[in-house]
């Protein structure tokens, strides 16, 4: 297994694979991604957001882990990943309150902390946070066509063995300064699939950047 150094490795592990289970057997699978939140100076809270439609419905739920170890030069991915099944899966999820926006997020801690009590293990992640959503005149300062990275797990495509995400490159289709059509959004030129709704681009280039979920 790598040891994640450059960006784009590191980006590796910000998000991993959700298989959404129904009641009638039926599995919706899609990214979730981890992202943590600034409280103050000494705290921050962690929590993995994916799309509402990838949990609608969803009786159970399983998210793929990567597994950590510890060794000399600190914690690093084991190579191996952990399948947790979790139950009455979409209500552990809290909404984005308006209904045009596409994301919800659930509490990391309590699931690290079962993990490690229940199994002895513990989850490697590497969070995203508030310092990537660019500020307008940050945005200002970009060219009209930037390149976009997107890093998710496209119509089911995965690397059952590493559980890494699928990377696939875009492009912006509008200036990210400007407010497409008046919303807080952007449009991008890429072949994106509906269960790759990673929003690695989206947090770069302002597509959440007016729509912070209150989550205190």
């Amino acid at each position: 297994m790598i040891t994640p150094k450059s960006a784009s490795e590191q980006l590796l592990f910000s998000s991993v694979r959700i298989e959404a289970i129904g009641s009638n057997g039926s599995q919706s699978v899609g990214t979730e991604f981890f992202f943590s939140y600034r409280i103050d100076d000494q705290r921050n809270l962690p929590v993995i957001i994916t799309n509402k439609h990838v949990i609608a419905g969803a009786q159970s739920g399983r998210i793929c882990f990567h597994e950590a170890e510890h060794a000399e030069e600190g914690i690093k991915p084991s190579g191996k990943y952990l399948r947790i099944l979790l139950n009455d899966f979409e209500t552990r999820w809290l909404l984005h309150p308006a209904e045009e926006i596409d994301l919800c997020a659930m509490f990391i801690n309590p699931i690290t902390s079962e993990v490690k009590s229940s199994l002895g293990k513990e989850i490697y992640t590497m969070a995203l946070d508030e310092t990537l959503i660019q500020s307008d005149t940050q945005l200002e300062n970009l060219s009209a066509v930037e390149d976009i990275l997107m890093f998710g797990y496209p119509i089911g495509l995965w690397d059952s063995v590493n559980n890494p995400p699928i990377i696939r490159r875009g492009i912006t289709a509008s200036h990210p300064a400007l407010d497409f059509e008046g919303k807080s959004i952007t449009v991008i030129d890429g072949l994106v699939f509906r269960d790759l709704q990673d929003l690695r681009s989206s947090l770069l280039m302002k597509v959440v950047t007016a729509q912070k979920m209150d989550l205190l």
